[in-house]
């Protein structure tokens, strides 16, 4: 894994979020376009959405279920929902990879609770057969995520998250 997050935000001249590569892998790095929050909790939250989507982009493009790293990042229920997930494609020999982007458009923090709205652009992730070959039709799509997080052992992790049907978003403002 390329890393995850520094936590260091870019803005560009106009003070609008400008990328930040920030997390994923050498084949499938994230961009991040983050305007930092100005409060501490909820800067907490997006550092913490960003290193789940990095680990999950590298698990989708390395799936396997016993991975440590998933465990600083997510937490039940979702947690055992992705490790047999994780688990299944890699039996399977399925591989996602390619570039993304994200960004973080809403953050809500409640005491040990949050909640925050993520756009990624997959339109450049695409599905592997275990033999490499590319799946045809499985390119990903510009999609809302909206995850849930609780702070456990006082670190953030993501508790749930789901892509609400016919949502859309925009990675870049």
């Amino acid at each position: 894994m390329a890393g995850p997050p520094s936590g260091s935000r870019t803005t560009s001249a106009s003070g609008q979020p400008a990328a930040a590569p920030t997390g994923g892998t050498t084949r499938s790095p994230i961009r991040w376009f983050v305007q930092p929050a100005g409060d501490t909790a909820k800067d907490a939250v997006q550092l913490a959405v960003q290193r789940f989507w990095s680990v999950f982009t590298r698990l989708a493009e390395q799936p396997g279920a016993a991975d440590s790293e998933l465990t600083q990042v997510a937490a039940d229920p979702v947690l055992a929902r992705l490790m047999r997930a994780f688990q299944a494609e890699a039996q399977q020999g399925k591989r996602e990879r390619g570039p993304l982007d994200g960004s973080i458009t809403a953050v809500s923090v409640s005491g040990v609770s949050a909640r925050a709205t993520s756009c990624l652009d997959l339109t450049k992730v695409q599905s592997y057969q275990s033999n490499g070959r590319p799946v045809p039709g499985t390119r990903g799509g510009m999609d809302r995520y909206v995850l849930t997080l609780r702070r456990v052992g006082g670190v953030w992790k993501v508790i749930d998250y789901d892509s609400p049907q016919g949502s859309t978003c925009s990675v870049r403002p």
